[in-house]
């Protein structure tokens, strides 16, 4: 058999304690790398579990390599992993994810026709596979209204550009080095993807989103062993937005316009809420205020928001067919 000439991947799949997704789910990522027609390895990334998660990999997916972390370095923990993976493209993968047909091979295609890109990332559909779990990102609500969102459409049917590439994607593991992984502004999770995929754009190396590569996600379910209830979730997220936020977003009417209509905003919001979810995430974002400080005079971004919003709206043309 002649060897396989396409581009070579590693597919990490980031475990804690989630064995039990782990063994409904790693099957099909397997399958996945067999049957893509390049090389790719799967390896499980294991986050400290103490449910036996490493020792029944290694018995009941012996295929898969295994990289053991001493402590839990949640999300964080690819940085190192990627750092040291040998391959040109890395898929990063939660344990609550099932991959479809020809998922890898869809997204790959566009890496080897062009080598700018930075991530793709697949069609993330429901669990039981009928409705649209993520897709691709846009700029929902825009820095010139002093607050930023991203929302997603889910009628795209063909590759496009992201702002984000969120969640489960394949990187050019170069560039993602480059960029010195994920920023630890965002432990232990959410926005660490969007924040990647934002600094990319700023160097001129884009996202994209692919409908036609399929997987099926288990909603929160890694998370949720982490964070233990919705509300900690809540407040996590809008934090790290709030951090992107002040990270990325620049121009005095961005600033002006946040600071007079966001906080009478928050306040109406927790008020009727009755959580203060908004409140509470922004004191935990107050907390890293030096640090989003010192990225921006160190790292400062090279172009407006803007500017790189107006990049991701650019029309994407699709160099090859998609299998």
């Amino acid at each position: 058999m002649p060897a396989k000439s396409k581009p070579t991947l590693d597919i990490i799949v980031l475990n804690y304690n989630g064995w039990d997704l782990l063994k409904e789910c790693l099957p099909s990522v397997m399958e996945e790398a067999e049957q893509y027609s390049g090389i790719a390895r799967v390896y499980v990334l294991d986050n400290a579990s103490t449910d036996k998660s490493v020792e029944n990999v290694k018995q009941y997916f012996p295929q898969a390599g295994v990289i053991a972390n001493d402590k839990n370095e949640y999300m964080f923990a690819y940085n190192k992993a990627i750092k040291n993976s040998q391959a040109q493209y890395v898929m990063v993968l939660n344990n609550d994810i099932k991959l479809n047909k020809s998922c890898l091979d869809n997204l790959m295609v566009h890496f080897e026709a062009n080598h700018i890109i930075f991530a793709v990332q697949p069609l993330f559909l429901e669990w039981d596979g009928q409705g649209i779990n993520g897709g691709q990102r846009i700029c929902h609500t825009g820095p010139e209204r002093g607050f930023f969102e991203f929302g997603t459409t889910k009628n795209v049917t063909k590759a496009v550009h992201t702002i984000a590439a969120s969640g489960s994607c394949i990187y050019d593991r170069n560039k993602f080095v480059q960029l010195g992984g994920y920023d630890e502004l965002f432990y232990p999770a959410y926005y660490e993807d969007s924040d990647i995929s934002w600094r990319a754009w700023d160097r001129g190396w884009p996202s994209l989103f692919e409908p036609k590569a399929t997987l099926l996600h288990k909603n929160h379910a890694t998370l949720d062993i982490i964070l233990k209830s919705d509300v900690n979730r809540k407040i996590l997220l809008k934090s790290n937005q709030l951090v992107f936020m002040w990270r990325h977003m620049n121009g005095n009417k961005f600033w002006v316009r946040h600071i007079c209509l966001f906080v009478p905003r928050l306040m109406l919001w927790d008020y009727k809420n009755g959580k203060f979810i908004w409140t509470r995430a922004a004191i935990k974002a107050m907390s890293k205020i030096n640090d989003i400080i010192k990225r921006k005079l160190h790292n400062p971004q090279k172009r407006t928001a803007e500017e790189i919003i107006n990049d991701t709206k650019v029309i994407y043309i699709i160099p090859y067919k998609c299998t």
